[in-house]
């Protein structure tokens, strides 16, 4: 198996479980905030602060998971030269 071949695999299964955990991520994170919601004043702060990781995660996953061809195609002429 060649280099290209193993990274191709594992640009298809990331394409494929991105947009999943993405999804995940962001629904988390509504569930962590409307919990949130619930708390003390003290403890709020904190939990509004990891569903807004959770959500700026997911956001970025999913970025990440639009642009992969384009990554891709970059990386495959950068390792070509």
């Amino acid at each position: 198996m060649s280099l290209e071949i193993v990274l191709s695999n594992i640009k298809d299964t990331l394409q494929n479980i991105a947009p999943i955990v993405s999804t995940i991520l962001v629904i988390l994170a509504g569930f962590v905030y409307g919990f949130s919601q619930l708390q003390p004043a003290e403890q709020r702060g904190r939990y509004i602060h990891i569903s807004l990781g959770l959500l700026i995660g997911g956001i970025i996953i999913a970025a990440v998971s639009v642009g992969a061809e384009m990554i891709t195609s970059v990386a495959q002429q950068t390792l070509q030269s």
